[in-house]
């Protein structure tokens, strides 16, 4: 993925979506529950979005 000059292999994208997911499984986000994101177009709103 690439997004300006910020390049991101499939593999850093599936760990820093992983790295999310237990974070919001931290603050009490239940599987399937749907979760609301406003980012800015960028390789994070990409993260935010994947699903492995």
């Amino acid at each position: 993925m690439v997004h300006d000059k910020e390049r991101l292999s499939y593999g850093e994208l599936n760990a820093h979506a992983s790295r999310l997911t237990h974070h919001l499984i931290e603050l009490g986000v239940k599987p399937d529950e749907p979760v609301a994101i406003c980012l800015d177009r960028s390789l994070a709103m990409v993260v935010g979005s994947w699903r492995s």
